[in-house]
C-alpha cells in the first residue's frame, strides 16, 4: 500500500513521531512517503498572516496519515485549514495522529482528534484510527509504540 504522512510540525516532535510511523509501516512493507506542511511566516506568533508554501497532494497514496500538534486545545491552525483545503479524500483510509505537550489526552488532544477526524470525514475519507502522543507524559514513548501499532493494524 502508498501510504503518505502528511505532517505539521514546528518544534520536531510531530515529525518524530510520523518518523517513527515511517519506520513502521516500511517495515510491514508499505511504501511510506513523509510529507511536510510548510507555510511562510512565524506559526509561533497568533494572529500572524500566513500562507501555504507546501500543501502536500493527497492524490496518489491509498493512504494517509495527518499528523499535528495541539494549539491553545485544538488542532494547530495550519492542518485545519489544510484540511479544510485539501483535494477531495473519498474511500481514502486515514490514520489521525495528534501529538501535544500537555500530560492528558483530556488536555486537548481528543478535540483536536475529534477535528480532525470531521474535517477529513467532511472530504469524504474514511477515518480508521487514531493516536495521541503527550510529551508531558512519562509514558510518551510507550504511547509512541502503541500509536505505530495501531497505524499498522489500521492499514
Amino acid at each position: 500500500m502508498k501510504i503518505g504522512i502528511i505532517v505539521w510540525s514546528v518544534s520536531g516532535h510531530t515529525l518524530s513521531v510520523a518518523e517513527g510511523f515511517s519506520k513502521c509501516l516500511a517495515e510491514k512493507g508499505h511504501s511510506v512517503t513523509i510529507e511536510r506542511i510548510a507555510i511562510s511566516g512565524d506559526p509561533m506568533k497568533p494572529g500572524t498572516p500566513w500562507e501555504f508554501t507546501k500543501a502536500p497532494k493527497t492524490e496518489g497514496y491509498d493512504a494517509l496519515v495527518f499528523g499535528a500538534y495541539v494549539e491553545a486545545f485544538n488542532v494547530a491552525a495550519v492542518m485545519k485549514k489544510y484540511l479544510a483545503d485539501v483535494a477531495d479524500l473519498s474511500g481514502k483510509k486515514c490514520f489521525v495522529l495528534v501529538t501535544q505537550g500537555l500530560p492528558k489526552a483530556w488536555m486537548g488532544a481528543n478535540h483536536a482528534v475529534r477535528q480532525i477526524k470531521g474535517l477529513i470525514r467532511a472530504k469524504g475519507g474514511i477515518v480508521c484510527d487514531s493516536a495521541i502522543v503527550s510529551w508531558g507524559n512519562k509514558a510518551k514513548d510507550l504511547q509512541i509504540l502503541e500509536a505505530c501499532d495501531k497505524a499498522v493494524k489500521a492499514f
